[in-house]
This record gives C-alpha cells, structure tokens and sequence, in this order.
C-alpha cells in the first residue's frame, strides 16, 4: 500500500473516532490524546499510525470503522503496516 493512500485511511480512521463520543473518549483514557493533539497530529504519519493501532486494538472497532468507510476488514492493517512505527512482529 502506497504511503498516501494509508495516510488517507488513518485520517478517516481519525473521522471516525471523533464523530463518536464513546470511542473518542476510549481514545482519550488510553492515549492521553486530546482535541489539539489531533489537530496538530492530523498530519503527522507517527500519530496516524497510533490512531490505527487504536482502532485495530478492538475488533469491534475494526469492523464499526470498515463498515462506516465502506474498507475492506484488511485495509486498515495494510494501512498500518505502510506507517512508521508499525512493529512487524505483531503483524
């Protein structure tokens, strides 16, 4: 997977979190991430890639952020792995 294209589904992943409030609070108690982090964030392939480690954490989640973006189940790991700081053991 191209850098781009996994950039564009960690920033869908970010939409995702935000526009629910029981996940973005979920977000919050384990990453500390608040608002103004993820705004300076937004941009950023390190943060993109923790916010796909947070959404590949749960698999209820993973499947709630592939049926909202219409992706493949698949799609947000490749994504995480074509990010810095993807750890290739876990995957």
């Amino acid at each position: 997977m191209q850098l781009q294209q996994a950039e564009t589904i960690a920033l869908d992943a970010l939409g995702f979190i935000v526009a629910d409030d029981a996940i973005f609070s979920a977000l919050q108690a384990q990453t500390g991430m608040g608002p103004e982090d993820l705004r300076q964030g937004a941009g950023d392939p390190q943060v993109l890639g923790a916010l796909l480690d947070f959404i590949l954490d749960n698999d209820q989640r993973t499947m709630a952020f592939c049926e909202a973006c219409q992706l493949e189940p698949e799609l947000p790991m490749r994504a995480r792995i074509a990010l810095p700081g993807a750890t290739s053991g876990i995957w």
